[in-house]
């Protein structure tokens, strides 16, 4: 067996093992679960995906079995049954083995990585995480997962995706295939995600949808999780389904309690909440989760079976499905409508 010393010389891009040293570096009820959607334990899922082959400079012990390379390979390097340790800020230690790691090229700076799995811990609990192959660039410190990348969290949520690319100098994530996840909270799609490890950002990016047991919310452009300032804003064509209730709106910001529980919610431009008994437009809406009601600002206008009430101000109360309009009299604005009264024609039947 080699040195595994000698080992991580080579992985730090000298060649060949000759006087080498090591280089020690430190190493998720109501409408604000379907706005909450579960993002914490998503996205630290999706952030141990991306982690699944940590920076291999990193390594604290290195077991291996070096073999004879193959035929036409004598200028490359081939370990078979890699085990690599590293050791977080926290002190947690992460454990990734690979069936085999090869060098691309004799000399280059990539490495190929075969059947990475392993496990990570994170403050929200431990990810087991997998892919079929790996590549990783010992210069640019960039980390490219491909075919079945998968990361299943111990409470239960699990994320899939084709591809999973990871900077560790920019500490910057991203997959540009379409990304499922599945957990007791619902299910999600979307076509994309970033990661921005810095800011502790995570971007769903592009048409996504995201299906719980009390609604559907579904956007067209991205939907951006600030972990940090406990916020999310969605944009795009925004639409939220809770059984016959739904709120369009062109962009959606939702603030949260550090235990997650939404404090409001806030939609601007092109709003509109759809009732079975009407539907009121405004400019901007704001929604309060513990009275169930959608306050509107702007140019308002209520319609119900064929009637217009217009003002600037509104609110809808999604339980019991009414809305009442009012004039700001402070900007003396007034109150103007449209109204159709019911008759009864000749043969019994109401007409307008």
């Amino acid at each position: 067996m080699f040195d595994s010393h000698k080992i991580d010389a080579y992985f730090e891009g000298e060649r060949p093992f000759d006087n080498a040293k090591t280089e020690d570096k430190p190493a998720v009820s109501g409408w604000h679960r379907l706005i909450k959607l579960g993002f914490p334990c998503l996205a630290a899922a999706i952030l141990g995906l991306m982690l699944v082959m940590p920076n291999i400079k990193k390594s604290v012990d290195l077991q291996d079995n070096i073999t004879v390379p193959h035929k036409n390979e004598m200028e490359k390097l081939h370990i078979e049954e890699t085990v690599y340790y590293a050791t977080d800020a926290k002190n947690r230690v992460s454990t990734i083995t690979a069936d085999s790691v090869d060098e691309v090229s004799p000399g280059a700076a990539e490495v190929k990585i075969s059947n990475p799995r392993g496990n990570i811990p994170t403050d929200n609990g431990d990810i087991d995480v997998r892919a079929d192959t790996g590549l990783f660039n010992q210069k640019s410190n960039v980390l490219n997962l491909q075919g079945n990348v998968e990361a299943l969290h111990e409470r239960g949520t699990k994320v899939t995706s084709q591809n999973a690319v990871y900077d560790f100098k920019a500490e910057y994530g991203y997959g540009n295939e379409h990304i499922k996840a599945d957990g007791d909270w619902g299910n999600l799609e979307a076509a994309a995600f970033e990661f921005l490890k810095k800011e502790n950002i995570l971007v769903l990016k592009g048409k996504h949808i995201v299906t719980t047991g009390q609604g559907v919310l579904t956007a067209e452009k991205e939907t951006r999780y600030f972990q940090d300032r406990h916020k999310s804003v969605s944009a795009g064509n925004v639409v939220v389904q809770q059984g016959d209730n739904i709120l369009y709106a062109d962009k959606l910001v939702a603030q949260y309690t550090p235990d997650n529980k939404l404090k409001k919610a806030e939609a601007f431009g092109n709003v509109r909440v759809v009732t079975p008994k009407g539907k009121a437009f405004g400019d901007k809406g704001v929604y309060n989760p513990e009275t169930a009601k959608v306050k509107l600002f702007g140019k308002v206008r209520l319609e119900q079976d064929g009637n217009i009430i217009n003002g600037n101000q509104a609110e809808t109360d999604l339980n019991k499905q009414i809305s009442r309009i009012t004039a700001n009299k402070n900007k003396g604005s007034r109150i103007t409508g449209t109204f159709y009264s019911k008759r009864k024609k000749n043969n019994g039947k109401n007409a307008d």
